[in-house]
C-alpha cells in the first residue's frame, strides 16, 4: 500500500484541506491588485503582459544583447512564470515508516510532518504570487531565469527617480518635505488625484524619524526623539497617506533571498477615487481540469517509487493604471 492510497492523502481529502487552509501570510500588495478576475484561456499570462508592455523589446536571451522575438517561445516562458507550484516528496524511508511501523504514534508523526510540509507548499505559492505582484508594483518588472535564458518582463510603470538628498544623511535630508513634493508630482500624473498609500522599508521609515528636519518640525527647539505616533499625527495634518513598512523577503529554491521591496525605495500606490490598480488574474491549469484556482496533484514517480504532492495555481498581475505607481530611491 502506498502513502497516497491512505485516506489522509487521497486527492479529494487534500483538495478540501488546502482550499480551507488559512496560512500566516498577509499580502501587502493584494489590496492594489486583488484576485477579482478569473480567465480560462491558456495564454492568459502572455496576453496580459502583451497588453501592458512592448513585448519584443523586453525579452533578452541569457548572456546576449539581441532580443528574442519568437512569440511562441515568449508565450511559453511567460506561462511558466505564471504557473506557481511547489511539491513535497515522500521518499522510500517515509513510505516504509508508514507502511511497516507497529506504532500508531510513529506513523502519525510522519503524517503530521507531511501536512506541515503541505502547509508550507501553500505558503510558498502565496509568497510566489506576492513576488509577482510586488515585482510589478515595487520594481516595474518581473525578472525570471528559465531554461537557458533570462526573462526581463518590463511593465509600463513610470521610471523610478532619486531623491535630491539621500535620506540616510539626517543632517541634510528633509523627508517630510520630499513626501509633500512627491504627492504634488503624483497628482500631476493623475488628474489631481492623490495616492492612497506609501510603502517603504523600516530603514527608510527610521530615516524619517531621525532626520534633523523631522525633529525640528515636530519637537521644535526642545528636540528629542520623535515617536511613530507623533510622526503619524504630523503626517496626517499634511494629508500624507499612511505609511506601510515592508521588509519581507522571498527565498528561492537555490537558497538565494530577495526583498520584495528594495531597501532604499519608497513607493506611492493607489489613486484616489479608484478601488484598485488592476487585478491578480487567476488562470486555468491542466491539473485543475482547465479551471482557475489552487490545485493539488498527488503522483508517483515510476522509476524511483518516490511519491509527491504538488500544490500550485496559475496567476499573473494585470496593471491597469500604471500612473498609480510612483517609485523613488532615497
Amino acid at each position: 500500500m502506498s502513502i497516497l492510497q491512505l485516506d489522509e492523502f487521497k486527492r479529494e481529502t487534500l483538495i478540501g484541506y488546502v482550499e480551507n487552509l488559512t496560512i500566516p501570510f498577509e499580502s501587502k500588495t493584494l489590496p492594489f491588485l486583488p484576485r477579482d478576475k478569473d480567465v480560462y484561456g491558456l495564454t492568459f499570462a502572455y496576453d496580459i503582459f502583451k497588453k501592458n508592455s512592448n513585448v519584443a523589446a523586453n525579452l533578452l536571451e541569457f548572456g546576449a544583447p539581441a532580443p528574442l522575438r519568437d512569440k511562441q517561445g515568449l508565450e511559453t516562458a511567460v506561462g511558466e512564470v505564471a504557473k506557481l507550484s511547489h511539491r513535497y516528496r515522500f521518499d522510500q524511508k517515509d513510505q516504509l515508516t508508514i507502511m511497516n511501523t507497529k506504532f500508531d504514534k510513529e506513523r502519525q508523526q510522519v503524517i503530521d510532518r507531511a501536512f506541515n510540509h503541505i502547509d508550507n507548499l501553500k505558503l510558498g505559492v502565496e509568497e510566489t504570487e506576492e513576488y509577482l505582484r510586488s515585482s510589478v508594483l515595487y520594481k516595474g518588472k518581473i525578472k525570471y531565469d528559465l531554461d537557458g535564458f533570462s526573462l526581463d518582463l518590463a511593465f509600463d510603470v513610470p521610471k523610478a527617480f532619486a531623491a535630491t538628498k539621500k535620506w540616510s544623511d539626517p543632517e541634510t535630508a528633509n523627508p517630510i518635505k520630499d513626501l509633500v513634493d512627491w504627492i504634488e508630482k503624483f497628482k500631476k500624473a493623475n488628474a489631481g488625484r492623490r495616492p492612497l498609500a506609501i510603502h517603504m522599508s523600516n530603514s527608510a521609515y527610521l530615516d524619517i524619524l531621525q532626520a534633523k528636519s523631522t525633529i525640528g518640525n515636530i519637537k521644535g527647539v526642545a528636540g528629542g526623539m520623535v515617536t511613530p505616533d507623533e510622526l503619524a499625527t504630523y503626517l496626517s495634518r499634511w494629508n500624507i497617506p499612511p505609511i506601510t513598512t515592508n521588509d519581507l523577503e522571498i527565498t528561492f529554491e537555490d537558497g538565494k533571498t530577495e526583498r520584495y521591496l528594495p531597501e532604499r525605495r519608497v513607493v506611492f500606490l493607489g489613486i484616489e477615487g479608484k478601488n484598485t490598480l488592476g487585478s491578480t488574474v487567476q488562470g486555468p491549469t491542466v491539473e485543475k481540469g482547465g479551471q482557475p484556482g489552487v490545485y493539488v496533484k498527488p503522483w508517483r514517480e515510476q522509476n524511483t517509487e518516490n511519491e509527491f504532492i504538488e500544490i500550485g495555481k496559475a496567476a499573473f498581475p494585470e496593471l491597469s493604471y500604471p500612473s498609480g505607481v510612483m517609485q523613488i530611491d532615497v
